[in-house]
């Protein structure tokens, strides 16, 4: 019997924002953009809104980061992991190759930063690899457009440092429930922050179910975060920055 031989895919090459080289989407190359030069059409759009009053005000490598984690995620809701009957799966686990423009650019280029962001990727995601190559950003259009400045601007940057709080990805799903409370049994004087993603709102309220028993069971030591995952940014803000 002649055996199959089963070919892993080639790797998703992401191209963003200015390192758009067209505005085609397809498996093997994907173009995204958060805002419209030349022929490139915006198709990615970062509420920063939402975290920050004064988003100009923004140190660049926060800017960076939300602009690499809106690529990121939309880039894996563009790419197949294969047919949902494939019996040899060979599609689930994909490889990426992003090209990303930022402006902290000593900062994202360094080894230890591109090592930790592809591991921390490969570990959440599953898939096989991540490879990112940072240029120079020549235009940000976040940092040259006018924006009105208040006694209340920086708001969003003052952010305290926590102690004894571990951070949890939380779905709600039967593996990210046990291990919330694996994690609330075993260190029982540490705080527990559950972050949770929303795409739609078909969840939220089984989140927010299960949440709430925890929180009977755990009262002193577990919380939720506000909806859109803001607290999540700003603890990654607060670890970006101590690098």
């Amino acid at each position: 019997m002649k055996k199959t031989s089963i070919k892993n895919p080639s790797p998703i090459q992401v191209f963003c924002g200015e390192a758009c080289i067209s505005n085609e989407c397809n498996s093997n190359m994907i173009n995204l953009s958060n805002h419209s030069y030349d022929q490139i059409m915006e198709n990615v759009t970062t509420r920063f809104d939402r975290f920050i009053d004064t988003p100009q005000e923004l140190p660049d490598r926060i800017v960076d980061l939300l602009h690499i984690a809106s690529y990121v995620f939309c880039a894996d809701r563009c790419a197949s992991r294969g047919k949902r009957d494939s019996l040899s799966n060979a599609s689930w686990s994909r490889s990426w190759i992003f090209e990303i423009p930022v402006l902290d650019h000593d900062f994202w280029s360094s080894p230890q930063v591109t090592n930790a962001l592809s591991a921390s990727l490969v570990f959440m995601t599953g898939d096989k690899s991540f490879e990112f190559h940072f240029s120079k950003a020549t235009h940000e259009p976040l940092k040259t457009e006018e924006y009105q400045t208040s006694l209340f601007s920086n708001n969003g940057l003052n952010i305290q440092r926590g102690k004894n709080i571990d951070v949890m990805l939380f779905s709600g799903g039967l593996d990210s429930l046990a291990g919330a409370i694996d994690r609330l049994n075993t260190f029982p004087d540490r705080q527990l922050c559950l972050i949770n993603h929303m795409s739609n709102n078909r969840t939220i309220r089984t989140q927010r179910s299960l949440i709430e028993k925890a929180r009977s069971l755990k009262p002193s030591n577990t919380f939720l975060p506000a909806q859109y995952g803001q607290p999540f940014v700003r603890a990654v803000l607060d670890a970006t920055i101590a690098l």
